[in-house]
């Protein structure tokens, strides 16, 4: 993790002071942590993408299992009307899914990018 007084930096330059290592560095980024809000629990960022993502499959599939089992009775088409809305769940989940990770990924690098920049500049 960090040592204390001097330490040998990957460029082969010596610095005083800790420098923590990559892990330390990036693993708050990886939990989409905001460094204003210290106040924040460590495990919420993630709880929330988690909650997320379970609402992005599940809600779909309920709503498309009983549309089709009630459009099933309503028109007597057993199992297709199921089958298609289903479908349409998965879609939906799917898509969702990846806009919500893509969306993640994307500010987890603005992150990185923004944490890596300050590192450099108290460096300097």
């Amino acid at each position: 993790m960090c040592s204390s007084v001097v330490e040998r930096c990957p460029d082969k330059t010596e610095v005083d002071g800790p420098i923590p290592s990559t892990l330390t560095r990036h693993f708050g980024l990886l939990l989409f942590m905001n460094e204003n809000d210290k106040n924040e629990a460590w495990w919420k960022p993630g709880v929330m993408m988690f909650t997320k993502m379970s609402g992005l499959i599940a809600v779909p599939v309920i709503i498309g299992l009983y549309l089709g089992r009630y459009l099933d009775k309503r028109f007597d088409t057993a199992p297709w009307a199921f089958v298609v809305s289903m479908g349409f769940a998965f879609t939906i989940s799917m898509i969702g899914i990846g806009r919500l990770a893509i969306k993640y990924i994307h500010e987890a690098e603005i992150n990185i990018k923004k944490k890596d920049t300050e590192h450099d500049t108290r460096n300097k």
